[in-house]
């Protein structure tokens, strides 16, 4: 007999173990998503090996048979003289140059293919973005799922509309590259990566909307930083240490005492905030490696195609893509930053606040600092070499 209850706990305690051990659900998503339904639809297809891409591709692709004039049979432009200028007089009449010879083709079934791990990587990255807390005291940000659905559908259209174009218009017999996932290769494997994409973009959207609620929650904590320290300014009564010209001075520790609560509160106000932003750069460097894992991949992976395989179309594709990356960070770090300005304005106000009342902690408050200079300058280059990597080897 089940205790009354029991289903509850059990539900509870799986509802924690999911919480606690989320990258492993997330991981397991990422790979039946992005490797195994693949396969198994390439493979449904016929497409998964190279072979199957070019018999797909040969049998839909035949070349025309030559006609009479270009060597089925003597031609009335092959078998007249061509008397000297008469080409620049009769174009018409010109002998027609030798067809240029098409690039060789390479053939990518799912096997051969590199595209389902860079896809992998980014969902596993992403989601594992949006689902870790940024901070422990983090509070669940509402979700609106119809505008975030809505915002990615229009994010992916505009990423994977060249995709589209060059699938319809673009997948002649001068391309380079022929896939599994093309168009007209199978449509089931094509549509499916469609959908991936689409799976793609809901993290990102939902990144923008809670670093976007996160700013105004920065804003709102940090608003009255620099007014509290300036207010406390005003109430330090230097009257005695400063004594008028020709005057002495009878207790010139008498103010300093009185102050040493307010001075106290200060420096306990300026660490807590130190702190905070320290909290804030810890949580911004691990899900810029977030990013970075999500991205670096896919960038690098698609940037490379054309000077290795001679194929320029998947370019604007992925400069959309290094774009949604670039858009990604600068919402993720907005917090941060306007929480590290809003501390050095705070850090100078204290400091100007302990130099009035002669207290000998204003060298220390000057000092203090959430982050050190050589970690941030580390950090920060770091970042830059990242993004900027997969563009080194274009041509």
């Amino acid at each position: 007999m089940v205790e009354p209850g029991a289903s509850e706990a059990h539900k509870s305690t799986l509802k924690t173990w999911l919480k606690s051990w989320y990258p492993l659900p997330i991981f397991v998503a990422a790979m039946l998503a992005a490797c195994v339904i693949p396969w198994a639809f390439a493979a449904c297809a016929g497409v998964a090996v190279e072979s199957g891409v070019r018999q797909v591709f040969e049998s839909k692709h035949k070349p025309a048979p030559p006609s009479k004039s270009e060597g089925g049979g003597p031609s009335i432009a092959s078998s007249a003289p061509i008397a000297p200028g008469q080409a620049s007089a009769w174009p018409c009449c010109a002998p027609k140059a030798a067809p240029t010879p098409s690039a060789p083709k390479r053939f990518l079934g799912f096997v051969e293919g590199n595209s389902n791990y860079v896809y992998f990587a980014a969902l596993f990255f992403l989601w594992l973005h949006v689902c870790a807390p940024h901070t422990r005291d983090d509070r669940q940000h509402p979700c609106d799922k119809g505008r975030t659905l809505g915002a990615a559908v229009l994010v992916c259209a505009v990423w994977m509309g060249h995709n589209t174009a060059r699938n319809l218009w673009l997948n002649g017999d001068d391309r380079v590259i022929v896939s599994y996932v093309n168009l007209d290769i199978s449509k089931l494997s094509w549509g499916y990566q469609l959908f991936l994409s689409l799976l793609m973009c809901l993290p990102v959207v939902r990144s923008w909307q809670v670093s976007r609620m996160r700013r105004s929650a920065v804003r709102e904590k940090i608003n009255n930083w620099v007014t509290w320290a300036q207010d406390v300014e005003l109430q330090f009564d230097d009257t005695q240490d400063s004594p008028p010209a020709g005057a002495t001075t009878t207790n010139p520790s008498k103010n300093a005492m009185a102050n040493k609560p307010l001075i106290r509160a200060l420096l306990f106000e300026l660490q807590n905030h130190a702190v905070f932003v320290g909290t804030l750069f810890d949580a911004w460097q691990a899900h810029s490696l977030l990013l970075a894992g999500a991205f670096l991949p896919w960038t690098a992976h698609y940037w490379s195609t054309g000077p290795v395989f001679n194929d320029h179309r998947y370019y604007w594709s992925t400069l959309t893509v290094h774009i949604m990356w670039g858009l990604t960070w600068y919402f993720l770090s907005a917090p941060l930053f306007i929480a590290a300005r809003r501390f050095n304005l705070h850090r100078s106000a204290i400091t100007t606040a302990l130099v009035v009342a002669r207290d000998a902690s204003a060298e220390h408050a000057g000092k203090t600092a959430p982050i050190s200079t050589v970690r941030l300058a580390l950090v920060g280059a770091a970042s830059v070499v990242t993004f900027a990597a997969p563009l080194l080897g274009l041509k």
